[in-house]
């Protein structure tokens, strides 16, 4: 039988529902790769992360892999003013900093963000966990539907071999916030497998184009694979990024952050964030 679309706001919030039943690791290891082109170059720049999922807090260790291998050496002369101010340590100021290695900052990213799909975060239970949450008892189960965007059906398609409804978005208000603007939905599970959005991050030049984000599914449970801009980033004349990817790589279970996420305690300036998008 031919999955019909005929209640694209019921399919929606069934692809929403899928999404409470993930049970991610409490400690999840993986690797970020931020890759584009400008100037006829291709630059690909990796980064060994950790999300802690119960808080949703990322670790990022801030010197890419590729930085690592090969460090930016200064050359000339540089100096440095600090500034006194009685009962307040010293700051330095300095006048010719290194400049970014990094394309579009420092990843903060994580791979279950959801783009406002769902506010909630689920973590593995422990079967002592589960007992105890089995005798408690159920009054009701509330459901409510998301208004933050009118929702069409495009049709019934076929993306990579899986059926899937193919959802179009129109927020109600706030665009900026409500940035998804269509979703393919399996006709069977009701997981998002891929999506396109509104821009994306954080930062202007990449709020400017629309983005496709596919997901994957990895032991049990279902991330996003890659952010692809679907056009050029445009930061100046001289700065123009094309075939630009940010993907998801080797994700495993973690154990508690280690050591070689101590330095991301220090500050990191304008690293590259989604929005937060709690309702």
């Amino acid at each position: 039988m031919i999955p019909t679309c005929t209640e694209p706001a019921a399919i929606y919030e069934r692809a929403r529902q899928s999404l409470l039943s993930e049970r991610y690791p409490a400690y999840l290891g993986y690797t970020v790769d931020v890759s584009a082109t400008s100037g006829g170059v291709t630059k690909e720049q990796h980064y060994a992360s950790q999300l802690e999922s119960p808080a949703n807090i990322v670790h990022v260790q801030k010197t890419s892999a590729e930085e690592q291998a090969k460090p930016v050496i200064p050359h000339g002369i540089n100096l440095m003013f600090k500034v006194q101010t009685p009962g307040l340590p010293s700051v330095g100021i300095l006048l010719n900093p290194v400049a970014s290695q990094d394309t579009f900052g420092v990843p903060l990213l994580s791979p279950t963000y959801m783009f406002g799909l769902t506010p909630v975060q689920r973590v593995d239970m422990t079967r002592a966990d589960a007992d105890a949450a089995s005798l408690i008892p159920v009054i009701a189960t509330v459901a409510t539907a998301d208004r933050s965007y009118d929702i069409t059906c495009a049709g019934v398609e076929d993306l990579s071999g899986a059926t899937v409804y193919h959802l179009m978005l129109h927020p109600i208000r706030h665009p900026m916030k409500y940035r998804l603007r269509e979703l393919w939905v399996d006709t069977t599970s009701f997981v998002t497998l891929q999506a396109r959005t509104a821009g994306n991050f954080t930062d202007t030049p990449l709020l400017d184009v629309p983005w496709l984000i596919r997901f994957k599914e990895s032991g049990g449970n279902w991330y996003i694979d890659s952010e692809t801009a679907e056009g050029p980033i445009q930061y100046s004349q001289r700065s123009v990024y094309t075939g630009v990817v940010i993907s998801f790589q080797d994700l495993v279970p973690a154990t508690r952050s280690t050591v070689e996420f101590l330095f991301d305690q220090l500050p990191i300036i304008d690293p590259l964030v989604e929005p937060n998008t709690a309702q």
